[in-house]
């Protein structure tokens, strides 16, 4: 680690001494960025922060109790801590891009904070929430983003990406592993240690869903696990995309993805998650026969272990066919599970709060409701203000990827497009961008790849090396070709 901090050092040391000396530092600068790349500690930093976001939920630490804390927050939040306490000149010269969304969401925590501090008399009828928990949903996205404009300055971004994707496909591989074992042992015999990953508490999403057929892992709710299968399935396909591997093995994971994803019943993977991923199997010109084909015999051979009793019946069967299946309310009902529509369930809920406090809502604490939306959550912790400032957000993120498409490589434009539009989608549905776990992976392909990229194409060459078209490579000293440099 000190020889770590010896090369981050210096390479934060590297300033502009006026124009005659900038091309000597940009030389510089590359040259310390490659001695970067082979760091293990620094990608092995990377792959615990991502990995953290599936760790179970931590009730003791030491002789301290700390109920209701996660994996994930201990670590992030040491991480950033650690990164505002040492390495804040790396973040300084490195590139402006992530600003104005750390100023956007920044403003979001500061409205929910400054409601907490200066609470508004709740007439709403319902309950206060936790304002710790309030606060940690807008600050946690904030870390990573931090965490993220770190790396980028001091590691390849391409290097960086791939470790969350494969850390991430890894994972959730691991756990529709757990989730198809637990289908085929019954409810009544899930596996005894889940619940530690699901709540602090005794109560949980995952532990009532069970009954009908919904099996999640170590999420606590279907549209958390749907909404990482998806995400699972976008990494995947992004590793594909710039490993140009035609082994079959390959294929293993994204079928075990989609039976995990399936296995949760969620909407949003229905719906949004496996339709972009099939988008992506198309856009794979050289194997989408491959990856239909093997789907499609995966899928026969299920069916007929199903219908001769191999395995046993399937509740999730039907409750699929009830989730979709409208009962007045229209189709927004339907599609949405009632959260929206007539007599849906975040209307009276978002009707109370422009009640009380319309301008800047409740605070950090909100209200002790399940936040079925991301557009809820904002407009019970800081008001319209808060809507609008979400808003801001999602605008600004398919603005930068549009300003940046040109340069950054497609395998990981597909990546931050797909990721956008499943969050956008997902945020009808539940907190998308705060939801607990899938936030922290949500901000960490983002971050790598549309929050922190460089807005000019100069960036882009001497600080980014995310493109061979783009920016100066490093001489190869082997005679194979080199393929496509534009790799991210």
């Amino acid at each position: 680690m000190r020889a770590c901090r010896t090369s981050i050092g210096k390479r934060c040391a590297l300033t502009g001494r006026g124009k005659t000396a900038q091309h000597t530092t940009n030389l510089q600068r590359v040259n310390t960025k490659m001695a970067l790349r082979s760091r293990p500690a620094l990608t092995a930093w990377v792959a615990v922060i991502t990995a953290s976001a599936f760790g179970p939920y931590v009730h003791a630490v030491g002789p301290y109790v700390l109920e209701g804390v996660r994996t994930e927050q201990l670590i992030v939040y040491l991480s950033a801590a650690v990164v505002l306490a040492f390495f804040v000149p790396c973040i300084i010269e490195s590139t402006a891009a992530p600003l104005p969304f750390i100023l956007v969401w920044g403003g979001l925590l500061a409205v929910a904070a400054i409601g907490a501090a200066w609470p508004t008399l709740n007439l709403t009828g319902y309950s206060s929430g936790t304002v710790a928990a309030g606060l940690d949903n807008f600050a946690l996205p904030l870390a990573v983003m931090l965490l993220t404009w770190f790396w980028v300055s001091v590691l390849d971004r391409r290097v960086l990406l791939r470790v969350v994707c494969l850390v991430i496909v890894i994972l959730m591989t691991v756990n529709a592993v757990i989730a198809i074992w637990s289908a085929y042992r019954g409810a009544t015999n899930s596996l005894g240690w889940l619940p530690s990953f699901w709540s602090s508490s005794d109560e949980s999403v995952a532990a009532l869903v069970l009954g009908s057929g919904r099996f999640t892992g170590v999420f606590n709710s279907p549209v958390e696990a749907g909404f990482t299968y998806s995400l699972a399935l976008f990494c995947l396909f992004y590793l594909l995309s710039v490993n140009r591997s035609r082994s079959a093995r390959k294929l293993v994971p994204g079928i075990l993805l989609a039976v995990g994803g399936i296995l949760t019943v969620s909407k949003l993977f229905f719906l949004v998650g496996l339709p972009l991923a099939i988008f992506l199997v198309f856009w794979q010109h050289r194997r989408r026969l491959r990856i239909f084909v093997t789907a499609g015999v995966v899928g026969a051979g299920v069916w007929l272990l199903s219908a001769t009793g191999s395995f046993p019946q399937w509740l999730g069967a039907g409750t699929i066919s009830r989730l979709f299946a409208a009962k007045g309310g229209g189709a927004a009902r339907a599609l949405t599970a009632g959260r929206l529509g007539d007599r849906g369930t975040l209307l009276p809920v978002a009707r109370t709060v422009l009640r009380s406090n319309p301008g800047f809502g409740l605070g950090a604490g909100g209200l002790r409701v399940p936040y079925d939306s991301t557009w809820l959550e904002a407009l019970a912790t800081a008001g319209l203000f808060g809507v609008i400032l979400n808003g801001v957000i999602f605008l600004m993120l398919v603005k930068r990827l549009l300003s940046v498409r040109g340069n950054m490589p497609r395998p990981a434009c597909l990546l931050a497009g797909t990721t956008i539009t499943l969050a956008l989608f997902g945020s009808l549905g539940f907190p998308s961008l705060t939801a607990n776990r899938t936030s922290t992976l949500v901000w960490l392909i983002l971050g790598l790849t549309v929050v922190t990229f460089p807005l000019s194409r100069d960036e882009v060459g001497m600080r980014s090396l995310d493109s061979g078209r783009d920016g100066p490579e490093p001489v190869r000293q082997s005679s194979a070709p080199s393929g496509d440099t534009r790799q991210l």
